[in-house]
């Protein structure tokens, strides 16, 4: 990883990694997914811990801890210029960084040439936004720049359509329009605001897939 920082932070570029996985836990994010959104919604009934809901809590932060331990050891060149970038994934198996409480968490600990990562996917598959109209996204850019300290730490954005659907914690890309999130005409409306925030807040934008497909939505979308 620090050689990786070196060569990339050389030219100017970032380097992009995944949260991880708590592999030391016992349970992983599916089985509790519902008792993990009910703890964590803004309500003032919260339902009383269980405790599988419990030992889930303290193996992730656990994990956390072991990323933040991790990072803190990379040496960056001098100044706050953003260098890494942390991605979190849909929540499959036992991953880290899925939910906003997570995010949260490691970006309270990070050091200022740590930024964000978002991947539409992986959000949308995690269920933390659908994407579906610019009170969605704009909604969730508020929450999501809580979480971060700031969204300025958000200078990455991979432009993802999600095979599966809405909080199926699975990670499989499609290409814009044609998987779950864009395939309707009415939730275009949460794309274009999307793409908006994004050239407001000078946020980078990828196409992983990068289909034909993607290229063209993304060249009308920039028109």
């Amino acid at each position: 990883m620090q050689t990786e920082i070196n060569r990339v932070g050389a030219v100017g570029g970032r380097v992009v990694v995944h949260t991880g996985s708590c592999v030391h836990g016992n349970h992983a994010n599916r089985d509790l997914r519902e008792m993990i959104v009910n703890q964590y919604a803004a309500s003032a009934e919260v339902p009383k811990k269980s405790a599988k809901f419990i030992q889930w809590e303290s193996d992730w932060k656990q994990g956390a801890d072991s990323l933040i331990k991790h990072v803190k050891t990379l040496e960056f060149a001098q100044g706050d210029r953003v260098v890494l970038l942390l991605e979190p994934p849909a929540g499959e198996g036992k991953k880290l960084g899925w939910h906003l409480k997570q995010i949260e968490y490691i970006f309270a600990h990070m050091p200022p040439q740590v930024g964000f990562c978002l991947d539409t996917c992986h959000a949308f598959a995690a269920g933390a936004c659908r994407f579906s109209s610019s009170e969605e996204v704009e909604t969730f850019f508020a929450d999501l720049g809580k979480a971060l300290g700031g969204i300025h730490k958000l200078k990455l954005i991979h432009l993802n359509d999600s095979e599966g659907v809405f909080g199926s914690m699975k990670d499989l890309h499609a290409s814009l329009t044609q998987g779950h999130i864009w395939n309707d005409e009415k939730h275009l409306d949460g794309l274009v605001s999307l793409w908006l925030l994004a050239q407001k807040l000078n946020i980078d934008i990828v196409s992983e897939v990068g289909a034909q497909a993607d290229i063209d939505v993304m060249r009308q979308l920039s028109q």
